[in-house]
């Protein structure tokens, strides 16, 4: 295979663009091979960096043997997920590592530097990505049009599993690309969606193995409107010896506890600024006060819950808040809580300008507080970083 080329510098001066499509540097798997990254991204990051070694060798053998695309300059890959009846559909792009230091590329999220530092050495062992980074811009609703005409024909790759499913077309060099491409470039700000570990062990692999170099990782856009936001939900293990009636007095007098009535039906439905409690068989709706706040992440749901209400009863109690993923509803957590004998809080997820909001300010959002679905994964794509 020979050397892809270096994408252009997107960021060689002030005003030049934030992303270009990805293509020079990006190998778009065909349908039997896509199945076998897929398996492989399970190996890569959970053996060890000679394994690793072994596996994005293997990878690089494949590719020589012409088993991969690689899109020519100025064509435009798109990129779709879809699960339980909802699609988003973004364009690959490659995504600079001084327009992330600089903060055209936003984060909302905290980072773990051990998770970081195991990230980085696997792109020094592997010199490959196999998975996109998940961003997300303001919707354009030009962009989404033309992304809507490529996505009528059937996809060139097509690969289904854990019950999401992944398309991607090609979009060869010509007019309609070059209209992507035009949109594309004007877009100011990217946001992270998932993949923030990703990125920041990108940033460091670029500090550390090329001299501080303005190397690009590999992303996907999707617009804000199509991205399906969930939340996490919270417990905490029921505290032994206390009534259920002296939890729910315990709960009525928190500092962030504004009203707390029983639900008169199994309808638990939750909005903004309202939490569903669930204890001993039966559901609860708390109603938080909410301060109002110059700082976005105070105004959180998960932060005016978790530091007005759960933070005081978990020291009372001696007793840990435990997230729980945001993708199970009202039964499941119920099950959950009736199984560990604990008190569920059904939280409402945040918005995507909530991210947005948080993100501009600078801040991160308290942890376990966002959860994409779908998220991207291999299969697709190998981007050789030479």
């Amino acid at each position: 295979m020979n050397s892809p080329s270096r994408n252009v510098d997107v960021l060689a001066a002030p005003e030049a663009p934030l992303v270009a499509p990805s293509s020079p540097r990006v190998l778009v798997a065909n349908q039997r091979q896509a199945a076998r990254l897929s398996e492989l991204d399970a190996t890569l990051t959970g053996g060890s960096l000679e394994a690793a070694r072994m596996d994005a060798a293997r990878l690089r053998q494949l590719a020589r043997q012409e088993l991969f695309t690689q899109p020519p300059d100025g064509a435009v890959i798109v990129y779709r997920l879809a699960v339980d009846g909802h699609a988003q559909t973004g364009v690959l792009a490659d995504i600079g590592i001084r327009d992330y230091r600089a903060g055209r590329v936003r984060r909302h999220e905290a980072t773990q530097p051990e998770r970081v530092r195991r990230l980085e050495e696997l792109l020094a062992a592997t010199r490959c990505e196999l998975v996109p980074i998940m961003l997300t811009h303001q919707p354009r609703p030009r962009l989404g049009a033309l992304t809507a005409s490529i996505t009528q024909r059937p996809p060139d790759v097509e690969l289904a599993g854990d019950n999401v499913s992944q398309s991607v077309w090609i979009e060869q060099p010509g007019a309609l690309a070059d209209d992507i491409r035009a949109d594309i470039s004007d877009i100011d700000t990217l946001y992270i969606a998932d993949g923030h570990h990703r990125m920041a062990a990108a940033e460091r692999y670029a500090t550390h193995h090329l001299g501080g170099g303005d190397d690009a990782v590999l992303g996907v856009l999707f617009p804000a409107d199509q991205l399906r936001l969930l939340g996490y939900h919270r417990c905490l293990p029921r505290p032994g010896g206390v009534s259920a009636s002296d939890l729910l007095d315990v709960l009525a007098s928190q500092p962030a506890t504004e009203s707390l009535r029983q639900c008169l039906s199994d309808d638990v439905s939750i909005e903004p600024g309202t939490v569903a409690v669930w204890l001993d068989g039966h559901w609860y709706r708390l109603r938080l006060r909410v301060p109002r706040s110059a700082d976005p992440c105070a105004s959180l749901d998960v932060t005016v819950l978790e530091e007005g209400v759960l933070g005081p009863l978990a020291g009372a109690t001696g007793t840990r808040v435990l997230p729980l993923p945001g993708n199970q509803d009202a039964r499941g957590v119920a099950d959950w809580c009736a199984d560990h004998n604990a008190i569920g809080f059904l939280l409402h997820p945040p918005s995507v300008a909530d991210l947005f909001a948080v993100a501009d300010a600078g801040k991160v959002m308290p942890p376990k507080s966002t959860w994409f679905d779908p998220k991207a994964r291999a299969g697709p794509f190998l981007r050789d970083l030479g």
